[in-house]
């Protein structure tokens, strides 16, 4: 065995000891950058993935209970894992632990744009598949061959006899060639421990005091990369999927065409690409950083290797078992833990769906609903973040101070959610989905339950079950002309119609006095609704949830041993896989897809969602996350209650025996500015704050 001497002169020639050898590259600002900038293109890619989720449906016919499944699985990996990276990673060079996870992180979302180059797009997305009316596809192009009529073509429209073998492999969910994103999020729950031990890394190499504004830059910098990932999916998934090979007579450039399918792929690649770039240099760094209080104290930094050998045995799992004893057993974390699971369950509706909710409640195109929850997020989380950490340095904030900061804003939340209730646009009346149809002012069939897109009216279509919306001129959405009953079809130019394609002799839409005979356009009806005050709301939510970010994460830590830190985020990063990221995106899928009025079906298999209740989605959504974060107020004033409980017990107990607070070995409860070394208490000062 190497005496210490030797065991550091073996450093030295590993390049793993701080001094002057080293260059001034390797600092705590440098360090925050790269981590920083690594942060961004992480948590972009994962914000990026929530909002292609609706294309990435489409592409894969999936449900958003399948599509949720995307999300869990990368969580699942992360719950084996997290632990054991955080514990035994912690033990080693920690900046190049983070590097190594970075990468991981970077080839698995290459691994997850795999099939959009090894597979062909499902029939339903191709132009070659268009259906044709008298030779000619509704796109204007000629189609390659008749497969089925968009109108009303009473004896020729067969539902079933296009189910041949091809068209049967295609129809339902493409789990065959979807496995490769699934692939992919499982690689890259491997990453999961990056931020536990950056965060663990900047406060062993910064002054106590400073620490609260580096981790609030750290986590403004996952919020910077959520914006970007959202602008990012507002670009890219304007550009048709065969992005950058353009073809406009193969390809859809329409995004209101329903068979528009944007460029998923490609803010994955950008993402992976941008990681694997900015974050290499982290493997140069050494486990401490020069001029850190560790260095020039001579302290023994958390996660630097305490005896002379590193070995991963018995005695390294014995003492990972006692440090997740003290924490599973402590009165104060595990509130806290609850607090933040649920913050985050409510918060993975938002990372999955949140852009799905946007472009369904408001009828916005999903590029411009990913740009929109951008702008939501840009001027508020960022403040919130850095304004929470500094907050809580300017006033020295205690643990009581913290938890006192996260209940208020909490509650605050919890008292603005009620009106998001009536943030939302009307339900659109959709023939056979929302409203019952009516001829000549009667309703037809009205004794028939929602939804059925048959009635007396189109029964001798024998309408396919393509989804082509149209806006009847009586302002009613129909499922395709054909559902409208629409016979023939014809090129507008005159009045307000400058060549448009207008189907006519719709049997389904009520004739008008304003408008005369009932006909039918491409695409669905107008409607005015404003969003203006969904976005208000939305600025306020999010500024009130970030801003406890940062002393909810400077109070978990200073609420345990400083050595038990790095184990305390990860097991913060446990429960809230566990409890939130794993089941969480199924859940929210499961409920959203409960909203939904009509599926995709080919050949009796079902797809993904083509039309919402809005009603429902907004009720849905918005009384999940009330319930949540009540329940999260509860669980912090619990916390509370442990804490100010834990102090008045420190105070007594100081009152009485004050010779003895040396020997408490930092595991009294109550506010302290924690100085230590391996868990001895250098200097330990109570308030009352």
């Amino acid at each position: 065995m190497n005496t210490k001497g030797d065991y550091k002169r073996a450093e030295e020639v590993d390049g793993e000891i701080s001094g002057t050898k080293k260059s001034c590259f390797f600092n705590h600002i440098v360090f925050t950058i790269l981590c920083c900038l690594g942060n961004i293109a992480y948590a972009g890619q994962i914000a990026y993935l929530g909002a292609a989720i609706s294309t990435i449906e489409k592409r894969f016919q999936m449900r958003s209970t399948q599509s949720g499944l995307l999300f869990t699985v990368n969580d699942v990996v992360g719950l084996c894992t997290i632990l054991f990276i955080t514990h035994f990673g912690q033990k080693g060079n920690r900046p190049r632990v983070i590097c190594v996870l970075y990468m991981i992180f970077a080839i698995s979302a290459l691994i997850t744009t795999v099939p959009n180059f090894l597979y062909d797009l499902p029939l339903a997305l191709r132009v070659d598949s268009d259906v044709e009316v008298n030779g000619v596809n509704d796109t204007g192009l000629r189609g390659t061959r008749h497969v089925e009529s968009i109108t009303c073509d009473a004896g020729t429209n067969v539902k079933n006899a296009v189910c041949d073998e091809e068209r049967i492999s295609q129809s339902g969910t493409l789990m065959n060639e979807a496995w490769w994103l699934f692939l992919g999020q499982a690689i890259s729950g491997l990453s999961s421990a990056i931020a536990p031990l950056t965060i663990t890394f900047i406060d062993d190499n910064q002054k106590k005091k400073n620490t609260p504004v580096y981790i609030g830059l750290i986590f403004s910098s996952w919020t910077i990369g959520i914006v970007f990932g959202f602008f990012l999916a507002n670009f890219c998934l304007r550009q048709p999927v065969t992005f950058p090979n353009i073809d406009p007579q193969t390809t859809i450039l329409d995004p209101r065409d329903p068979r528009f399918l944007g460029a998923w792929w490609l803010g994955l690649m950008i993402c992976g690409v941008f990681i694997l770039v900015v974050t290499f240099p982290l493997f140069f760094f050494p486990k401490k950083l020069p001029g850190s209080p560790a260095d020039e104290e001579g302290k023994s930094v958390e996660g630097e290797i305490q005896t002379e050998e590193f070995v991963l045995g018995i005695g390294a799992l014995k003492d990972f078992l006692q440090a997740s004893k003290r924490i599973v057993t402590n009165i104060t974390i595990i509130p806290l833990v609850l607090s933040t699971c649920l913050g985050i369950l409510s918060f993975v509706g938002l990372r999955a769906f949140g852009t799905k909710y946007i472009h369904t409640q408001f009828d916005i195109p999903t590029s411009q609903a990913s740009f929109l929850i951008g702008i939501i997020i840009i001027p508020c989380a960022i403040f919130g973040n850095v304004t929470g950490g500094i907050i809580v340095k300017k006033f020295n904030l205690q643990k009581r101070g913290m938890v006192t900061m996260a209940l208020l804003l909490s509650f605050s939340t919890v008292a603005l959610l009620p009106f998001f209730f009536l943030a939302g646009c009307p339900q659109k009346p959709r023939a056979g989905l929302s409203l019952p149809y009516s001829v000549n002012n009667a309703t037809v069939m009205a004794t028939y339950d929602l939804p059925n897109l048959d009635a007396s009216c189109n029964a001798d279509c024998e309408c396919p079950s393509t989804y082509r919306p149209v806006c009847g001129s009586d302002g009613i959405i129909y499922a395709s002309p054909c559902h409208a009953g629409c016979a023939g079809e014809a090129v507008a130019d005159s009045g307000d119609f400058q060549n448009v394609t207008v189907f006519t002799d719709c049997s389904c839409i009520p004739p008008s006095d304003d408008f005369g005979e009932p006909y039918a356009t491409p695409g669905e009806c107008s409607q005015d609704c404003s969003f203006v005050f969904h976005l208000s709301l939305g600025l306020l939510l999010s500024t009130f949830a970030s801003l406890s970010t940062a002393p909810t994460a400077v109070l978990k830590m200073r609420c345990v041993d400083e050595r038990d830190r790095s184990l305390v985020l990860g097991f913060v990063n446990l429960m809230t896989k566990l409890l939130a990221y794993i089941p969480g995106p199924v859940l929210w899928g499961a409920l959203i897809d409960k909203a939904c009025v009509l599926f995709q079906e080919s050949c009796d298999k079902t797809g993904y969602c083509m039309v919402y209740d809005t009603d429902k989605f907004r009720t849905f959504y918005y009384s999940t996350v009330l319930v949540l974060k009540f329940i999260d107020v509860i669980t912090l004033a619990i916390a509370f209650a442990a804490i100010v409980f834990g102090l008045k017990k420190a105070q007594n107990y100081l009152a009485m025996e004050p010779h003895k607070v040396a020997d408490t070995n930092g595991k009294m409860e109550g506010d302290e500015n924690e100085e230590t070394t391996n868990g001895n208490v250098k200097e330990q000062t109570y308030t009352t704050v």
